[in-house]
């Protein structure tokens, strides 16, 4: 298994609802709202790295008020 952290800014009125829908996905751990330059952090385990892009463009990129995202491969 792999893992990722995703930096994603997004529309303040999406924030607080997102946060609640990517902690119901299953590979997505962990997602906090967060200060700073990103508006949410969210870690990933996945079987692969192919399968961490394919969540990022499947299920972050998808939602509501997503503007953009920076990964963070996770090497140890």
């Amino acid at each position: 298994m792999v893992r990722a952290f995703v930096l994603i800014e997004m529309q303040t009125e999406n924030i607080a609802s997102n946060v609640r829908k990517l902690k119901r996905r299953p590979h997505i751990k962990s997602a906090y709202s967060v200060a700073g330059p990103f508006d949410v952090i969210g870690m990933i385990k996945a079987k692969n790295y192919k399968e961490i892009s394919k969540i990022v463009a499947e299920e972050i990129h998808t939602l509501p008020g997503v503007l953009k995202t920076t990964t963070l491969l996770a090497f140890e």
